[in-house]
């Protein structure tokens, strides 16, 4: 009879080996070039202590995790694969955590190990735990607090583990302190752990206690310091994420996670083994596992959903992943929890160990077959997640092609410059060598801190020692034209977020011509005069405007 929990020993070996595996399969995706977001990250850390959190508020982010990685990168170095570390260690403990944590609650070594690789191996963790990025915190954090809720919710009241109850409080601050969206999945176990204690003992869980004060304080003090660094600012300007997190059609819910291999599969599982139990006369050993189960899948449901809802009623652009990335320890945890029941439900321990090997298996490689990782795992040492965005060879390309008197024009996508860079353009003249410079340039121009901060790509790990000029979306062009009709020796060199073979160079100048590096690419561009343009610069001289002043362009 398969009743004994597995010892400590065995899962511990069950959770190295675990890590251990999502460490390697990781490290290959970390020498990449940074892409846009990473660059935000590093961008934060290149400098000095004090730098961090100005640099981290202006880019809509809390600045705590900014602040540990700074830290991090004085021990490690400033290197790709050396900053991305901090995330693949984070993924490699959160599976440690669910191996040790689902095996022991769910009495299963399998269990355990299917809910770790379930973790480790899963595309959209591949992706956040090999990204600079504070998300694979939110995982690790999430799935501490998912372990405790498991065990929390075995319970009468939270009094009665009061030291997990507040390691689970916690660990959802942590969370909340790392991307502050992941409350909206988070709250749902603290809820749900409510109305369980509220069936079972009511009178308890209105009982206060020191610890309860002390915890209703931090989460108060934490709010607080939350809203004033990032969340006013942030829901003030949450248009600005209207471009890329909004929903569409219902069907994007189905589409956001794969529903068949991380809930609806593991979950036929589950009811073959209630089936198998009942037979056995065994489902007494299965109830609390299965409830709980059950009450994960929902929550992840429920979970989902409710961001769907939110962006779909133009309340909150909220539908990437990213924001709410703290469901996948739950689909984790629920692929153990049915891997478990399956091996519990037999009584013949050899029995039960085969079922329960044969289920996870089964779950975990169906789920990396359909997400088409095994045939990049058999070519091992290769990336199996790439961003395909170059920008360290970009800068570097435009560095040592670019000259003194050619310009460089930044259009990096962000969605800040939609609103910092204004529609309006003004003629800007400046004198220089003979040569005059007309230059589109917004009417409202952008302050000192949002300059460096669209600039931030140029600014970073990947310097480009020049001046530089951010535009929206090509927008601002040069035109120069020389004294004595002569051709000056320049030209512009634009880098822009987007594939080569996405760029229209019919708007461009004759002559212009692209360098693409996979999803940055730069467009070189010789400096010409319309018609047009040099009735804008007649038009300037015989105004008689100093140098630097702005007028409307006709």
């Amino acid at each position: 009879m398969h009743d004994s929990s597995p010892s400590i020993r065995s899962l511990v070996i069950g959770a190295a080996i675990v890590s251990t595996l999502a460490v390697t399969v990781r490290l290959p995706s970390c020498y990449e070039s940074f892409w846009l977001d990473e660059l935000h990250s590093a961008w934060c850390v290149c400098d000095t202590l004090g730098e961090v959190s100005p640099r981290a508020d202006i880019g809509h982010q809390p600045p705590f995790y900014f602040v540990a990685l700074w830290f991090w990168k004085q021990v490690v170095g400033g290197s790709e694969v050396a900053l991305r570390l901090s995330s693949v260690l984070a993924i490699a403990a959160s599976s440690a955590v669910l191996t040790v944590g689902v095996g022991r609650w769910a009495r299963s070594i399998a269990g355990g190990v299917s809910a770790g690789l379930v973790l480790g191996l899963e595309s959209n963790s591949l992706f956040f735990g090999t990204e600079l990025r504070a998300y694979a915190f939110v995982i690790l954090f999430a799935s501490i607090a998912l372990v405790c809720f498991i065990r929390l919710a075995d319970e009468e009241s939270r009094h009665d583990q009061h030291r997990r109850w507040a390691v689970f409080v916690v660990s959802i601050l942590l969370a909340a302190l790392s991307q502050p969206t992941s409350v909206g999945v988070l709250a749902w176990l603290a809820l749900s752990l409510g109305l369980i204690w509220l069936v079972r003992a009511p009178r308890k869980l209105i009982r206060l206690t020191l610890l309860d004060g002390l915890l209703g304080l931090t989460v108060a003090a934490i709010g607080f310091a939350l809203w004033t660094t990032t969340l006013g600012e942030s829901w003030d300007q949450r248009s600005y994420w209207g471009s890329f997190a909004t929903a569409t059609r219902v069907g994007e819910i189905w589409e956001i996670w794969d529903w068949n291999w991380l809930i609806l599969t593991p979950l036929l599982v589950a009811a073959v083994a209630v089936v198998s139990a009942c037979f056995h006369k065994r489902f007494s050993h299965n109830r609390q596992i299965t409830i709980t189960t059950v009450a994960l899948a929902a929550i992840a449901v429920l979970a989902t959903a409710l961001y769907w809802t939110v962006a779909r009623l133009e309340w909150v652009p909220l539908w990437h992943r990213r924001y709410f990335i703290a469901v996948l320890p739950i689909f984790a945890c629920i692929v153990g929890g049915c891997v478990a029941m399956l091996e519990i439900s037999f009584e013949s321990s050899r029995k039960s160990v085969a079922a329960g090997l044969l289920a996870a298996v089964s779950l975990v490689g169906l789920l990396v077959y359909h997400q088409g990782k095994f045939s990049s795992i058999h070519h091992y040492p290769v990336a199996l997640v790439t961003r395909g965005e170059d920008w360290r060879s970009a800068i570097e390309w435009v560095g040592r092609n670019a000259n003194p008197v050619d310009r460089v024009y930044l259009d990096a996508g962000l969605v800040e410059a939609q609103a910092w860079l204004g529609k309006e353009f003004f003629a800007v003249v400046h004198d220089s060598r003979d040569v005059v410079t007309i230059e589109a340039m917004p009417a409202s121009q952008p302050t000192k801190q949002q300059l460096e901060y669209l600039l931030f790509p140029i600014r970073g790990p990947y310097q480009l020692d020049r001046e530089a000029v951010p535009i929206r979306h090509r927008s601002a062009t040069s035109v120069v034209a020389a004294v004595n009709n002569e051709q000056p020796p320049s030209r512009d060199f634009t880098i822009i977020r987007q594939a080569e073979h996405q760029v229209d160079l019919s708007r461009e100048p004759a002559d212009s011509w692209t360098m693409g590096f996979g999803n940055v690419t730069v467009i070189v561009r010789p400096s010409v005069v319309s018609d047009e343009e040099a009735q804008s610069k007649n038009a300037v001289e015989s105004t008689g405007f100093s140098a630097g002043e702005r007028l409307p362009l006709p």
